[in-house]
């Protein structure tokens, strides 16, 4: 489980100058949703060694503010096969990601019990 926050204007413009040139960085809670989704969905910022989305799906929940269950399956370059389940949910300017990840040599089937867990974990914590 991985918490993160939006930056604030100031704070964004100075990583942007010291570490993270030509990089987007969330400066507000519904940016900061998107951004993380759409990394989810979009390796190319890990560079040359992305592995390649084979299927990526996304579903609504109804947790927090807001929140989406986003399932991607990859293959990576050496035939690993990755089958990753993350359900972010926003909760005022909090947005936290909880993930289920497997990775084999051989391509992976979609478990229901994933989302199952996913969701008691999300009640779990309150949303």
């Amino acid at each position: 489980m991985t918490t993160y926050l939006p930056l604030s204007e100031e704070t964004a413009d100075l990583a942007l100058e010291r570490h993270a040139e030509g990089q987007r960085l969330a400066t507000g809670p519904d940016e900061l949703f998107r951004l993380q989704r759409d990394q989810l969905s979009d390796p190319a910022w890990l560079g040359d060694d992305a592995p390649k989305i084979e299927d990526h799906r996304e579903e609504p929940r109804r947790f927090g503010d807001r929140s989406v269950l986003v399932h991607v399956h990859s293959v990576a370059r050496q035939n690993e096969y990755t089958a990753t389940t993350s359900l972010l949910v926003l909760d005022g300017e909090r947005l936290t990601a909880v993930e289920y990840s497997v990775t084999d040599h051989a391509p992976i089937r979609e478990s229901g019990g994933v989302v199952s867990l996913l969701e008691t974990i999300a009640e779990d914590m309150g949303w």
